[in-house]
């Protein structure tokens, strides 16, 4: 009886031990939007240079504020963008471009430091260089036309990790979100997304229309 008792409790920390190495080693993988979380995290600020089609992205981990899980960044997937013709990412991250293409810390057993991995109340950058005419990444069934972006986040014990990068972070399972989640970032669009026309733009373009009409009306007079 108590050896049954015993391999019963190695099996459970067997199992315990898979787990948490699955949660550790296995790489990120991107998720459709509609499977996201929104908890108010993590933020993109977007910028883009119309001048050579390139978005400069700062991914900002507010998980330091009061209220909020603890967690660390470890992905970036932008929705609804032309295809990049090029792009550059944080030291320790890669652009992965499967069927889902998004921005990762490149090795798995790294996801639980900082750096590479954004700590609370830290930022990282990226760039994004579009050609307008390919076709759309990640684009959302519910709406097709707005700059958005999901962060896959983890949970982490406060004070247990460093931002030098020399500790690892100790995992924490939330109890409405689990061990991991992706996260709906906030976006700060400079400008909004599809970019506006300048106004001395808009004034050619309403003299365009009014000379357009002039002519129609000459026209039928004639």
């Amino acid at each position: 009886m108590e050896r049954g008792i015993e391999m019963l409790r190695n099996t459970c920390i067997l199992a315990v031990v898979v787990l948490l190495l699955a949660v550790l080693v296995l790489p990120a993988h991107a998720v459709a939007w509609s499977a996201a979380k929104t908890t108010g995290i993590t933020e993109v600020e977007s910028v883009l240079d119309t001048a050579t089609n390139t978005y400069t992205w700062t991914l900002t981990n507010g998980s330091d504020q009061t209220g909020l899980p603890l967690a660390i960044i470890w992905a970036l997937q932008p929705f609804n963008l032309p295809a990049p013709v090029s792009h550059t990412e944080p030291a320790g991250w890669e652009w992965n471009a499967g069927s889902w293409q998004y921005y990762e810390v490149d090795s798995p057993s790294d996801k639980y430091y900082t750096p590479p991995s954004v700590a609370p109340g830290q930022s990282v950058v990226f760039t994004y260089t579009f050609d307008p005419s390919a076709p759309k990444i990640n684009p959302r069934d519910d709406d097709p036309d707005t700059l958005s972006f999901l962060s896959h986040v983890a949970q982490v014990e406060p004070g247990s990790g460093s931002l030098d990068g020399s500790t690892k972070w100790t995992p924490v399972t939330n109890p409405v979100y689990g061990p991991t989640w992706y996260d709906r970032c906030t976006v700060d669009p400079d400008p909004p997304y599809p970019p506006v026309p300048e106004p001395c733009s808009l004034i050619t373009l309403s003299f365009g229309l009014a000379s357009l009409g002039s002519l129609a009306v000459r026209r039928r007079r004639a």
